[in-house]
């Protein structure tokens, strides 16, 4: 998989199946109109193809993504409204975690690696009480692509995505 002569040459994606999953968790504080918070979110993916310089092989196996996020928001105050949309954006770092990987019936050892993290975001959250907020919310994430899976430089991951969840206050 890596030419020994010339280890930057070999470069891979991975086709994701879309049966994995996908949670966070964060911590924030709220200043006003202004927000800041950090946050753990977890990925579960399979995959069943592997391209490695412009060749496609099926293959199987799971990559777990971790990442810890540093954002800011700006929400948009509407008055008396319970709606409140907002925009916001951060950057961190993410660790790939590869399992025994097996591409055309051979199987190769996963590995790890950590990368740069982006992340913007524009939702809107409803206020359900003074200490409760509903909230959905567009999510577009680029990871910087690993280069030790596989020995590769594996392409980077950007997606595009939805979130509903809650906030609460303290």
């Amino acid at each position: 998989w890596k030419n020994v002569d010339t280890p930057d040459a070999v470069f891979g994606n991975f086709g994701f199946s879309n049966d994995g999953d996908t949670y966070d968790i964060g911590l924030g504080y709220d200043f006003g109109d202004f927000r800041v918070e950090t946050t753990y979110e977890h990925q579960n993916q399979g995959f069943n193809k592997l391209d490695i310089n412009g060749v496609e092989a099926d293959a199987s196996g799971g990559v777990d993504i971790d990442s810890y996020f540093l954002s800011a928001y700006y929400d948009i105050n509407l008055g008396d409204s319970k709606f409140v949309p907002y925009i916001g954006g951060g950057f961190g770092k993410s660790t790939f975690s590869a399992d025994e990987i097996t591409v055309t019936g051979v199987t190769l050892q996963g590995n790890q690696d950590a990368t740069t993290a982006y992340q913007g975001k524009l939702g809107v959250s409803y206020l359900a009480s003074a200490k409760t907020d509903i909230f959905v919310e567009a999510v577009w994430q680029k990871i910087d692509g690993p280069s030790k899976i596989l020995d590769s430089n594996l392409s980077d991951i950007d997606t595009f995505g939805a979130k509903l969840g809650a906030r609460w206050r303290f």
